[in-house]
């Protein structure tokens, strides 16, 4: 890395540090950063001696520094989950590859997040490692492996079953969120970030119709790095209008005065946080209701409701990818459910807006991808599509709701029809 570079490393560096976004020196060996909605530490810390060993062109502390300048070039590219994925991929990568003298034997590690820009740069990378990333680059891809879809719709029953039987008052403030996201995601395509900033104050009406404010992301799809993170929400993410039914509104309001005495969010989201806090140890204060909260409460809800009061197995979707000695794929029992994850949702609830008439295009424009290609990687498993189709038919006079969507910054509007609440298809 040149003169010239570590000039402007170092000058990022000091910006976000002055923005408040780095919260240490650069000569630090753990930096700490925070986007107001996530605190991360990146740790530079690695094997002096291994480093030593394989690595001729650099001391230890040089290529420390290195390492350091090559993330700061990264700042304002990439959230800071994301820097620190490829801290980790990178020091993955150093430590499989001899620092960077042989093809790993871990060839996917050559793929992760980071890492090739990180080779490319890097003057001491083989040419064989070079020509190995570029043989599989755009053959790699990682699609979301989702449950069987009857897990989806049992999940589902178990979830309304609970909420309008034995449901007691703490337990459906306690596990509201889960509801709301079950109910919101599985119709509108959101990220599990989008969802858990949703506005404190996020419906309004115009000409009868309710319309939820959504926070969506300005950061995806940003391969092509045109787009810089500000690592502040308000410039992040951009607030789009969705019109939604009776149902949902009443929901939002019926959460919002369950917990009109509880502590409010450290930021403008609908969630609190502080009941979890009290209840559970194992939450950590984030001053609102973090991603991490809300997955740990669906893990709560399989275990306390789904696994003791409804008597099921819950087993992982790793499950459903062994065979028996004959060969023949695992097949759910009548008392196992496999777990479905937060993210689940927004990929079923896109092939539901393909499979009941929306374009690619639109399905590109409510799903706020930069580019249509990622429509396919949503849609590539045909196997769940056929399978999510024939439940899509079997439910079809039940379908009753419209979905429409409005951008915050245009008259436009879309129409996507969609699936009553809560249904998949």
């Amino acid at each position: 890395m040149g003169v010239e570079e570590r000039k402007i490393a170092l000058e990022k560096f000091k910006h976000y540090q002055n923005d408040g976004v780095i919260q240490s020196e650069f000569k630090d060996d753990a930096w700490f950063l925070s986007d107001e909605k996530s605190s991360i530490t990146l740790d530079f810390t690695f094997d002096h001696v291994y480093v030593k060993k394989y690595l001729n062109h650099y001391s230890s502390e040089e290529f420390k520094e290195i390492l350091k300048c090559y993330i700061s070039l990264c700042m304002g590219q990439y959230v800071i989950s994301t820097l620190q994925e490829m801290l980790y991929n990178i020091k993955e990568l150093i430590c499989n590859s001899e620092c960077l003298s042989k093809i790993p034997t871990k060839r996917n590690i050559l793929f992760k997040t980071g890492i090739q820009d990180f080779i490319e740069l890097m003057p001491f990378t083989t040419e064989d490692i070079i020509l190995e990333e570029e043989r599989y680059k755009y053959d790699y891809i990682k699609r979301r492996d989702l449950a069987e879809y009857q897990s989806y719709f049992l999940f589902g029953k178990i979830l309304e079953e609970f909420w309008k039987g034995n449901a007691t008052i703490f337990e459906k403030i306690y596990f509201y969120p889960i509801y709301l996201w079950w109910n919101i995601s599985m119709i509108l395509p959101v990220r599990v970030t989008e969802f858990t900033l949703i506005p404190k104050e996020c419906l309004v009406v115009k000409d009868g119709v309710n319309y939820l404010k959504i926070r969506r992301s300005r950061l995806k799809g940003n391969r092509s790095g045109n787009k810089n993170v500000a690592y502040k929400i308000d410039e992040d993410y951009k607030i789009y209008e969705y019109a939604v039914s009776n149902e949902i509104a009443e929901m939002i309001f019926d959460y919002k005065n369950l917990v009109r005495d509880y502590e409010e969010s450290n930021i403008d989201s609908l969630f609190v946080s502080k009941i979890y806090l009290k209840v559970n140890y194992l939450f950590k204060n984030h001053g609102f209701l973090h991603v991490n909260q809300l997955t740990r409460l669906l893990e709560i809800f399989y275990c306390d409701v789904i696994e003791k009061e409804h008597k099921y197995k819950v087993i992982s979707k790793e499950k459903l990818n062994e065979t028996s000695f004959a060969g023949e794929a695992y097949k759910l029992k009548r008392n196992e459910i496999v777990k479905v994850s937060l993210g689940d949702s927004r990929h079923i609830a896109m092939q539901n807006m393909l499979l009941n008439g929306a374009s690619i295009l639109m399905a590109k424009e409510i799903t706020g991808h930069e580019n249509v290609d990622m429509i396919f990687h949503y849609s590539g498993n045909m196997k769940n599509l056929i399978k999510c189709k024939a439940y899509s038919l079997f439910e079809l006079s039940k379908r009753n709701k419209i979905i429409a969507e409005s951008r915050s910054d245009s008259d436009k509007e879309s129409i996507i029809r969609g699936g009553g609440i809560g249904k998949l298809c």
